[in-house]
């Protein structure tokens, strides 16, 4: 089909919109959207896309390219290009460069240093690329000395290896041309050299030839792919894939290292990474050749990338890198270096800066080019001619002119139709003439440039401005675009942007609905807009707010957002005072109001649901929003809106109702001063003049549900109705209680404490009901069930449920189910199952910036595909076995679904033969993929437990289909039928279960199975009964094949349960079909049945793809997912961003809006390659920078250029790269003879002699470094003197001195903290760039210290030997001693069980004695896997000196434990997002599977030194309330508190949450997810990092911050700090939905050498390591770690000012510096709020508030205004939302008390700017 992205951005929203709504009660749904605030009222359709906050699409248009007036083959002769070189890119389609590529030539040639910046897709690769293809043919045929013909002459560096694999096709391309009629002499090579590529090895074969099996034939003669041939002398050739006539082969390309090595390619493309290991590779001369020595330029592609702690290695990489060329080429200095380096960027605000950062030369000659764009430029149309108003033309019919429109745009083109030069006549007449016809075109495309507009907003603008009709703007809109595509210079590129479903609120007065907090309505004024939420039994609305048990005010409830995750904020604190002067924490309840009429006095609820007039059945509201329909297919009732709308009086039929509050007290809107009986309108408080409002709603009523009696004040000793008992009208959330301990009645805190006890004793607890509460009027906590009448809806003949995560729908949906839902309608309107070769363009590709986040996209894509499948599966096979009567037997359905399944695997293999096995994985253990096809479809029909899951919703459930049985059911007994409702209540039923519930059972089965319609099933030797397939019908629902619909109970009933007496009295019949029911407009939408009759049947298939991916399944995935046909959906994040070409590729998801336009620019890039049609998605992850883009898309869309951080000097990077260095030293200047000896059965590595210098021969069958560094540990690490790593212990001891000068070296030049321009050694003063007064610093001066600390080690940093040589022999010595310990462990207990005669004991000893075994053989297991381990993994695992450039610091290694104790998986994190992901009782997802973290190892050394810098602090195991160490019980709850232990985590393990550890003493079965408070599956879990800065903060930059008037308002600081980060807390969510009402702490075992966490089954608590350890020795732990780094620091008056302002920063500086929030935390200190860089040593972020003489700061506050004012934001919450100031990683976890909204809008209201602090 056609790819047209307006109209599927456009259906893909609506169908979005559906599947919202579709999820909740619908009559609520429709109503909601009817009073929803920016809705039109003109339709549900129309407003219900809206509604769910998904903004666009927007038409985008980009800036043109200038090209040069002088021809290719002119500017090649004025250079004197070669032939061949000119040849190859006329070839290419070259008629003319673009200016810019024309200066970037000129640059290269005339030997600068130099920077092309240009946009997205302008062709920077060919400004460069030509005169280096230039110098290397000169070079080729002797005209270089320097760079003989057999030489390396240019290495590309990309930063990830998918670029530089997608670069290789397109080098291959234009090197094809240029070798053709070349000598093989002369031939210019390439080759990829980086982490995948093989040495000569047959066995890699398979894997090249897959590497290349998505490479083009360049031939131009066949359309085959390229594959890899072994020659016979084992070398590999490149070659198409087809025969051709010349024996085609590509010798060019040199696909193996040792090809690399030996023949040395021309061009080499490699990473960063890389060169690093060719840097420091001992022994490897031949590497050190290529990759160093040689080469006359080295080309960094992408050179914005590298940013941050990237940058940071990569510049002093460089600094490594000139230093080796200097000893290996013999340069008396770096000014002898004839090397060039050349960057290649997108457009970036410090392009220049970045450049000169990751330049290593001192006072270089840099010349930045950069692309100057061009644009039309012409006022909005006003006078269109008739000819493009009139009627659409199609594209064919522009370029043939066969309309009247057609004509006269190619006349103005001076172009005849039909000329292939149509396009280019077109895009030269808009560009470089004006006026004429197509005037109209220019205008729009000027509008759209500056201001991208939905199509919606653009025939607004021309119906306005126009005077055009909604028909005549549309056909004018259509042509636009045609001309637009035609010429060129519009890309057919749609947006869309959506925000995640934070609920909505609604105003207790008027009713109206918003989606974001509002201080008062602004429909009517009232002052109490709360949240609502939705019972998801009747659909009513109910309201969510703060109630205060101590002054009964009740508050908005707003939400909030932690990390990411939408969360209430447990906790909130009322204005008023307890009479011990406390301040009350509020209560969250849900409840209705009443209303009070104010002609009768008459008080009620309002209904916003209405029943028919004429049958009583419920009513919906139909698409026109102009009346009520009744669901009743037999009743035609109606009610108009005008009728519904206005609420009536019960008794009078007034409408004049009011919401019922206590009159007689009122709280101060500011202050919160309450007044009983106040006499004015004002508050009186000194300082304060805030309006008086009621806010005491909360009301006293009986337990009848039948009376609408409400009490205020204090409630009278009965009702009016003679009920005795009244409670409080709402739900209440209570985590807390105060307990008597007396009588055991519990209250709420601070409220009314009635028990009658004549001396109670009160104490408080935490209580985390799963169940919500009523509160009675003796204050006493009760059980809802009780009081039906204070229930804010009751459902008379229904089972009522009281849980807090099943009542009520709080209408949130995550970012990732906007992301995912929205992607699966799409991809599958894609898709046709008639054109299987579709599912290879019915694709999207996701970017997140997290794994967890890739993790999460790639499960909710997945998992509600698989259910999505077996429901169309289901149906269509009905539909396609059913007779002429409509039915078929359930066995044929089952075989039809089946075989069905299979097809559609079949259909997804495609011409690579590549098979998804897509249902392997769904299958049980031991079970069949058949088996489990068959009960997937079975379910569909009967509620049971299938595939080890009990279904309890089946299509017939929401009326699809109807079921009977093909059986007697007249002739059945009583008993029969008893037994056959059961069976069927439960298929799948344990046999003797079955039986024992009926009397007679046995005979009465025997008798069903003999009739045919139940059968036996054998099982693992247990016997299980279902329904007889055969002699179930089942038929799709139509009018021919009604089903049975009850009005009064609302719910569907099959003809079987009609025939067995199971559904209610009043059902009729209900013949709708699938079809209907399928359109939202319908009075009985179903979502089911929109999404079965979304497409054929269809299972899309998702794949993640990040970092830890393995290597050949990368390999695998990219081809999948660019050739195959599956998956459909690939996860992925920052590694498939650059450059890559992925063909078909059409739409793309962006998991939270990139927060640059660089980013974003990058990434939609990515899509619409070959059709050049493209829709992008992007999705906001709930935080300000989101909402902003999300209110001004066109913003992002259109945005300019934004600044690259980097910090080149980073003190950890410094510190890092220079330990490696030392081996760059010793791999430039000595051999060191490492030789694998055989030892035994093993092989070993030694060095039997001592280094040599390099200027001595080298020595044979030595080994590299890299050698080395891929032996296993075992291999490396012996014993003796000749071990391999002493060899570097001896070159250090015995040449210190100059190693340390070779250090100093890497550090003598001084840099411009500005511009990053390096200067001589010493300099320090002004810049001395021309335009830069930057200050100048000698790095040596201030990071010389590091030269030390490397050789010999210090307090804090260790040194090059303890980091690489002695690393793992420490770590197994430690292993050894813990190995130790459990084996004289078991020896004591394998005595003991020998000893004992008691049975029991005996029993006991041995469960304990096999845990402990288990743990000695896990132990074992690690060392061996250890052991086994190559060093060089082991090193970037464990050693602060890790080889990677992207991180520093400690990490954290886990190990996942699956089925049957199996070894998993196992890896590293950082240990600061380690401190929330791997902590004690963490759920861990890994390839769709749960494992929980149950053993941590802690690091002693790092937890004693952290000990010292935390104050000593007590925790509550209970609810988690810390205090000083020298409290000795919880004030809140009054539980026993536990000192809190600092431990620094080392290492984890995580074991499958259902894994059986171990039996406790009751028998009962310890599993990982026992440590959680539910005991069902987790889905994941969160705990809050918090932050420590102490006094460590130095300030190097100093300001105040000054408005317009010359006021001092705050200060704000820029300089150095060193935070300690810890948790000690944590809550899980589960799949269930539920969530914990109270944190955990995290609770290990006390016993020495014991590394378990301790699990909680009832009131019995155990090691989860070993059951028999006391748990009264228990220890509460805060994980945590220290690290230093750079941060602003700002100070005011107000700390909540203060907070907010940080907020901004944040917000700001996500503009700014073009990071994600993650990067830039915060930390509230005493001495101000820190907002700190949150790389370890800094990575340039948070200086750039400090650059440009205060101009960026002035800036951050502009976008502080547009992202927090009412005006700009739209947001009117009172103190802050999701949409202004909340924030990931807010270490008050968004507390809305925790910020002064009103205090900081007033604030950034003046035009703030920084000046000198006073005393400076």
């Amino acid at each position: 089909m056609d790819f047209d992205p307006l109209e599927l951005a456009n259906s893909m929203r609506e169908s979005y919109a559906e599947h919202y709504a579709g999820s909740q009660p619908q009559r609520a749904v429709k109503s909601l959207v009817s009073r929803y605030h920016d809705g039109s009222g003109e339709s549900l359709e129309e407003d219900l896309p809206e509604f769910i906050r998904t903004k666009g699409p927007f038409l985008q248009v980009l800036d043109l390219p200038r090209m040069s007036d002088t021809s290719w083959e002119t500017f090649a002769s004025n250079q004197g290009l070669h032939d061949d070189v000119t040849e190859t890119f006329s070839e290419a389609g070259f008629r003319s460069l673009y200016e810019f590529q024309e200066s970037a030539v000129e640059s290269v040639l005339e030997d600068h240093h130099t920077l092309l910046t240009a946009s997205t897709g302008r062709g920077k690769t060919e400004g460069w690329l030509i005169p280096i293809l230039q110098f290397i043919t000169e070079a080729k045929a002797g005209q270089h000395d320097d760079h003989p013909p057999d030489s390396v002459k240019c290495v590309l560096t990309y930063p990830t290896k998918a670029l530089a694999q997608d670069q290789l096709k397109r080098l291959i391309d234009y090197l094809f041309t240029l070798n053709r009629d070349r000598s093989s002499d002369e031939q210019v090579t390439v080759g990829i050299y980086d982490g995948d590529t093989k040495r000569r090895d047959p066995d890699e074969l398979a894997y090249l030839q897959t590497t290349f099996q998505y490479f083009d034939c360049p031939c131009d003669e066949c359309d085959s792919s390229l594959t890899v041939r072994q020659r016979d002398d084992d070398s590999f050739v490149v070659e198409p894939m087809v025969e051709h006539e010349d024996d085609l082969t590509f010798d060019f390309i040199n696909v193996t290292r040792d090809a690399i090595v030996e023949s040395p390619a021309d061009i080499l493309l490699t990473n960063p990474d890389t060169i690093n290991y060719r840097l420091f590779n001992v022994n490897g001369d031949e590497e050190q050749q290529r990759f160093v020595a040689e080469p006359k330029y080295f080309v960094f592609d992408e050179i914005h990338e590298y940013s941050e702690l990237f940058g940071s290695f990569t510049s002093t990489l460089m600094r490594r890198y000139i230093r080796e060329r200097q000893e290996l080429n013999g340069y008396e200095s770096e000014a002898d270096d004839d090397l060039t380096i050349v960057g290649a960027s997108a457009t970036v605000e410090n392009k220049r800066t970045v450049f000169q950062r990751i330049n290593p030369f001192v006072d270089p000659d840099i010349e930045v080019v950069e692309e100057d764009e061009r644009t039309l430029d012409a006022p909005f149309p006003v006078d269109i001619p008739d000819e493009f108003v009139s009627a659409e033309m199609s594209e064919e019919e522009l370029r043939a002119g066969d309309t009247d429109a057609a004509r006269q745009a190619l006349d103005a083109a001076a172009v005849k139709d039909g000329s292939e030069d149509v396009d280019d006549a077109l895009y030269e007449h808009l560009v470089e003439d004006e006026g004429g016809p197509l005037e109209f075109v220019r205008g729009i495309y000027a509008a759209l440039r500056e201001t991208p507009l939905r199509p919606v907003g653009l025939r607004g603008r021309l119906i306005d401005e126009a005077g055009l009709s909604e028909s005549q703007a549309e056909t004018v809109v259509a042509n636009f675009m045609t001309i637009g595509e035609v010429s060129g210079i519009l890309e057919r590129r749609a947006h869309l942007f959506s925000w995640p479903l934070d609920g909505y609120y609604t105003c207790i007065n008027c009713g109206t609905v918003y989606d974001t907090p509002q201080s008062s309505c602004t429909e009517c004024g009232h002052h109490f807009v709360t949240k609502l939420s939705l019972c998801n039994e009747c659909g009513e609305e109910s309201l969510e707010s703060w109630f205060c048990p101590n002054c009964e005010r009740l508050a908005p409830h707003t939400v909030t957002s932690e990390e990411g995750r939408f969360e209430y904020f447990q906790r909130r604190e009322c204005q008023c005072e307890t009479i011990d002067g406390e301040t009350p924490e509020m209560v969250r309840v849900y409840w209705r109001p009443y209303y009070e009429c104010t002609d009768c006095g008459e008080r009620q609820k309002i209904d916003h649901q209405h029943d028919c007039p004429d049958c009583d059945a419920s009513m919906v509201l139909d698409d026109s929003m102009e009346k009520h329909v009744c669901t009743n297919p037999d009743c035609d009732g109606e009610l108009t809106v005008e009728e519904a709308r206005e609420p009536e009086c019960h008794s009078c039929r007034s409408t004049a109702l009011e919401p019922l509050a206590d009159e007689d007290v009122q709280y101060c809107t500011e202050c919160g001063e309450v007044y009983e009986d106040p006499e004015g309108q004002e508050c009186t408080t000194d300082d304060c003049d805030g309006e008086l409002t009621p806010k005491r709603f909360l009301g006293w009523t009986c337990s009848d549900p039948g009376c609408d009696e409400v009490y205020f004040g204090n409630p009278p000793a009965s009702c009016s109705c003679n009920k005795r008992k009244l409670v409080r009208s709402a739900l209440f959330d209570i985590n807390m209680v105060d307990e008597c301990q007396s009588c055991g009645h519990e209250f709420l805190p601070n409220g009314p404490h009635n028990c009658n006890c004549d001396d109670p004793e009160i104490s408080r607890r935490a209580k985390g009901y799963g169940n919500f509460r009523m509160v009675d009027d003796n204050g006493r906590i009760r059980e809802a069930s009780n009081f039906s009448g204070g229930l804010p809806c009751y459902h008379e003949d229904r089972r009522e449920t009281y849980a807090k995560n099943r009542r009520y729908d709080s209408m949130l949906r995550g970012p990732a189910n906007a992301a995912v839902t929205s992607g699966r309608y799409l991809l599958r309107s894609l898709a046709d199952r008639d054109d299987p070769s579709t599912f290879g363009e019915s694709k999207m590709l996701s970017f997140a910036d997290s794994q967890s986040d890739m993790k999460e996209l790639e499960r909710n894509f997945r998992e509600p595909e698989e259910s999505f499948f077996f429901d169309q599966l289901f149906v269509d096979s009905v539909s396609s076995e059913a007779d002429e009567s409509g039915w078929a037997t359930l066995s044929d359905v089952v075989e039809c679904g089946v075989d069905d399944a299979h097809q559609y695997e079949g259909q997804l293999v495609g011409k690579d033969g590549n098979a998804p096995q897509m249902y392997e994985h769904l299958t049980g253990y031991d079970q069949s993929v058949d088996e489990y096809l068959t009960e997937e479809l079975l379910s569909r029909v009967f509620e049971g437990k299938y595939s080890q899951r009990y279904r309890s919703s089946q299509l017939s459930d929401e009326g699809l289909v109807d079921v009977r049985l093909d059986a007697g059911l007249d002739e059945l007994s009583e008993g029969e039928r008893e037994l056959l409702v059961e069976a069927i209540g439960q298929n799948h039923h344990y046999e003797p279960n079955l039986v024992d519930e009926i009397e007679n059972g046995h005979d009465h089965l025997d008798s069903l199975v003999d009739r045919g319609i139940l059968r036996r099933v054998e099982e693992e030797g247990s016997r299980f009964v279902m329904v007889d397939e055969d002699a179930v019908e089942c038929a799709v629902v139509d009018n021919v094949t009604p089903t049975n619909y009850s009005p009064s109970q609302e719910e569907y009933a099959t003809s079987l349960e009609v025939t067995l007496g199971l559904a209610p009295d009043d059902v009729i019949e209900f013949g709708t079909t699938i079809e209907d029911r399928s359109e939202f407009s319908h009075s009985h939408y179903s979502l089911t049945a929109q999404q079965v009759s979304t497409s054929d049947p269809m299972m899309l298939l998702a794949r993640a793809y990040y970092g830890e991916t393995d290597r050949d399944e990368r390999r695998k995935l990219e081809y999948q997912f660019r050739q195959g046909r599956y998956p459909h959906f690939l996860s992925s994040g920052p590694a498939m961003e650059l450059g890559v070409d992925i063909g078909d590729l059409n739409t793309l998801l962006l998991y939270g809006t990139p927060p640059n336009a660089n980013s974003y620019l990058q990434r939609i890039g990515r899509a619409g390659r070959a059709s050049g049609n493209s829709l992008i998605h992007s999705v906001s992850q709930r935080n300000p920078i989101d909402y902003y883009y999300h209110e001004h898309p066109e913003e992002l869309i259109a945005a300019d250029p934004q600044q690259v951080p980097l910090n080149e000097v980073n003190h950890e990077v410094l510190h890092q790269s220079l330990s490696w260095a030392v081996l760059d030293w010793a791999a430039t200047t000595r051999w060191v003879p490492w030789r694998r000896e055989q030892s035994g059965l093993e092989d070993l590595i030694v060095c039997g002699n001592e280094p040599v210098p390099r200027t001595e021969p080298r020595p044979n069958d030595v080994m590299t470094f890299t050698g080395v560094l891929s032996s296993t540990n075992f291999q490396v690490q012996s014993w003796n003197d000749d071990a391999p790593l002493e060899a570097l212990r001896r070159l250090l001891d015995e040449n210190r001195d100059e190693i340390e000068q070779w250090l100093e070296d890497l550090l003598s030049f001084s840099v411009c903290s500005a511009c990053g321009r390096k200067h001589a050694a010493g300099y320090g003063g002004v810049c001395q760039r021309n335009d830069c007064d930057g200050v100048v610093e000698s790095v040596l001066d201030k990071h010389g210290d590091i030269v030390e600390g490397i050789l010999a080690g210090t307090e804090d940093k260790q040194s090059f030997e303890e980091t690489i040589v002695d690393l793992y022999r420490d770590q197994q010595d430690d292993i050894y001693d813990d190995i130790d310990e459990l084996d004289e462990e078991v020896s004591d207990l394998r005595r003991e069980e020998r000893n004992t005669r008691d049975r029991d004991e005996k029993r006991r000893l041995r469960e304990q004695r096999e845990q402990v075994e288990r743990q000695l053989d896990q132990l074992n297991d690690y060392l061996d896997r250890l052991e086994d381990m190559d060093f060089g993994s082991y090193l970037n695992r464990e050693s602060p000196a890790a080889f990677g450039l992207r991180s520093v610091g400690s990490s954290v290694d886990y190990q996942l434990v699956g089925e049957d104790f199996e070894h998993v998986s196992d890896g590293s994190r950082e240990r600061r997002i380690a401190l929330s992901e791997l902590h004690p009782g963490a759920a861990y997802l890994y390839d769709s599977e749960t494992y929980v973290v149950t053993q941590v190892y802690w690091e002693p050394l790092e937890s004693a030194r952290i000990t010292d810098d935390l104050e000593d602090a007590a925790i509550c195991p209970t609810c988690a309330s810390e205090y000083d160490s020298d409290t000795s019980n919880c004030e809140s709850c009054g539980t026993r508190l536990k000192p809190l232990v600092t431990q620094v985590p080392e290492r984890v393990i995580a074991y499958q949450h259902d894994l059986p550890l171990s039996s406790t003493p009751s028998t009962q079965q310890l599993q990982p997810s026992t440590v959680y408070q539910n005991d069902t599956e987790p889905q994941s879990t969160y705990a809050p990092v918090e932050t420590d800065a102490g006094d460590s903060f130095e300030a190097t930059f100093s300001r105040d911050i000054i408005d317009e008037n010359g006021t001092v308002h705050g200060q704000f600081e820029y300089g150095d700090v060193t935070l300690l980060a810890s948790t000690s807390k944590y809550w899980a969510t589960y799949k269930d939905g539920g969530a914990d009402p109270l944190p955990n702490v995290f609770e290990m075992c006390g016993v020495d050498g014991c590394n378990g966490a301790i699990a909680k089954t009832g009131d019995s608590a155990y090691c989860t390591n070993n059951v028999e350890h006391p748990v009264d020795e228990s220890e509460a732990v805060r994980p945590a770690t220290k690290f230093s780094t750079k941060a602003v620091r700002v100070r005011f008056d107000s700390e909540e000012l203060e907070h907010g302002f940080a907020h901004g920063l944040r917000v700001a500086l996500q503009y700014i510096g073009g990071v994600s929030v993650r990067q830039v935390p915060e930390s509230i200190e005493d001495e101000g709020t820190l907002v700190y860089d949150s790389d370890e040593g800094g990575s340039g972020i948070t200086v750039l508030l400090t650059q440009d003489d205060g101009e960026k700061f002035e800036r951050a506050v502009e976008l502080m205004r547009e992202a927090f004012s009412p005006d700009e934001s739209k947001c009117n919450c009172e103190n802050g939302c999701p949409f202004c100031l909340y924030q990931y990683g807010c270490v008050e976890q968004n507390d809305p008390e925790s910020f002064a909204k009103d205090e900081l809008l007033d604030l950034l209201s003046h035009d703030l700017h920084l000046e000198p602090r006073n005393h400076e």
